[in-house]
């Protein structure tokens, strides 16, 4: 193969490392013309540009970078420079607000969590009303057969004990019920999208007055 005309292998390094604008040394100057400019060329095209200016060095002990030389390279308009850093500043204003509403969301959804699902929270109202009407059911019965069977004093004795125990399932139904309602409550606080009273009416819940 015929060796490289040096003009042409000056001008490829000069143009790569301006237009890149970082330190190389030898090695990766050759790397990046792809092959087509060997390590012993680029060095001397390399030396040469350093002797017309064009490019600088700096030693790192046996290590040698080669960069631009920056007084040649073209300066910025002072105009495009501050519309520049205008436009940055304001990226960066809108990376901060996305950044917090994403915090916001995050600790939303952290809290949201900590709560228990919807068809978890109709389960167990079902559950407690269940039982609520039962017992309901039960002292109806146990009424009717004290009125047939039992004394007037057995069948008072025995409707107060039922009574006292259906008053006990009320209490604790209203408590659950009330911390159902909470819960629900305080997801549709932390929940924007999420409607209190259409959640209310689709599970056939109601607040206690």
């Amino acid at each position: 193969a015929m060796p490289a005309d040096p003009a042409k292998v000056k001008e490829t390094i000069l143009t790569l490392m301006t237009s890149a604008n970082r330190p190389y040394n030898t090695q990766q100057v050759s790397d990046n013309t792809a092959g087509t400019v060997k390590k012993a060329a680029a060095q001397v095209a390399i030396d040469a540009l350093i002797e017309e200016g064009k490019i600088c060095m700096k030693a790192f002990g046996k290590n040698k970078t080669y960069y631009s030389n920056q007084d040649l390279l073209a300066r910025p308009d002072p105009e495009k420079v501050k519309q520049t850093e205008k436009e940055l500043v304001l990226v960066r204003e809108t990376l901060q607000t996305a950044q917090q509403e994403q915090q916001k969301l995050t600790s939303k959804l952290a809290e949201v969590r900590q709560y228990q699902s919807e068809e978890q929270l109709t389960k167990e109202v079902a559950q407690l009303q269940s039982i609520v009407s039962s017992k309901q059911t039960k002292l109806n019965e146990l009424q009717s057969d004290g009125k047939n069977s039992r004394s007037p004093e057995a069948a008072r004795e025995l409707t107060k004990k039922v009574q006292r125990a259906l008053h006990k399932s009320n209490r604790m139904y209203r408590q659950r019920k009330r911390r159902c309602l909470d819960t629900l409550e305080a997801i549709c606080g932390i929940a924007d999208f999420i409607n209190k009273n259409e959640m209310f009416s689709r599970y056939g819940l109601e607040e206690d007055s």
